[in-house]
């Protein structure tokens, strides 16, 4: 009897000690993180807010360097371009039979004497004569390139200017004509004075009996 007695007391409900850990751990509360100061978090926030900025300003450095770099690469190209091309027209401007060396000297002089004869004139002699003495010694000792070269000039002229090339053209036309009309009425002027000048001697040796044709000899000493 005794015994079964011991037995209902032991079967009662047992107490778990880790549930009462748990509980206790539940009512006192888990340690919270660490909390931050207010000036560390204002450091934290000016340090990314720099590096922000730092990152945008160094992609467009690198893009306007970029950009640079492009332009230049351009520019270059262009700039060896032309100058292949002005080598190139050069080249094929002057005429190879023509000496380089000992004709460019003459015209060199020649523009130097343009100088030295308009040296004591007007500053309008004095841009001039220089011009044309060297574009006469140019011609006198290049003609071949001299022709070369004006024959380009008439056609990067009449390419690129058309207005203006067809205005010209008009004006040399109309100089031509004038020089000429008036090289015309010289000429008609100097038959008229001829035959007028025949007519007056026909008419004095008609009325006067002289022989106006002859030649009058000198008198000996």
């Amino acid at each position: 009897m005794a015994n079964s007695c011991q037995n209902v007391k032991c079967e009662g409900p047992k107490r778990s000690f880790y549930n009462e850990e748990t509980q206790v751990a539940a009512a006192v509360g888990t340690p919270s993180e660490p909390q931050v100061p207010k000036l560390v978090q204002e450091e934290l926030t000016a340090e990314s807010f720099l590096e922000s900025k730092l990152k945008v300003a160094r992609e467009e450095l690198l893009k306007y360097f970029d950009l640079s770099k492009q332009i230049y690469i351009e520019k270059s190209e262009e700039y060896f371009d032309t100058e292949r091309k002005v080598t190139s027209t050069l080249s094929s401007l002057h005429n190879k039979r023509e000496e380089l060396f000992p004709n460019a000297l003459y015209v060199l002089t020649g523009g130097l004497f343009g100088s030295v004869l308009a040296r004591k004139r007007n500053i309008f002699l004095k841009l001039v004569s220089p011009l044309a003495c060297g574009l006469l010694s140019f011609k006198l000792f290049f003609p071949y390139t001299f022709g070369n070269v004006f024959g380009y000039l008439d056609k990067a002229e009449r390419d690129n200017l058309p207005d203006v090339y067809t205005t010209q053209t008009d004006l040399i036309n109309k100089a031509e004509d004038l020089v000429k009309k008036t090289s015309e009425s010289s000429e008609a002027g100097v038959k008229e004075i001829s035959s007028f000048f025949e007519k007056t001697k026909s008419t004095i040796a008609e009325y006067t009996g002289l022989n106006v044709d002859q030649i009058i000899s000198e008198k000996k000493k």
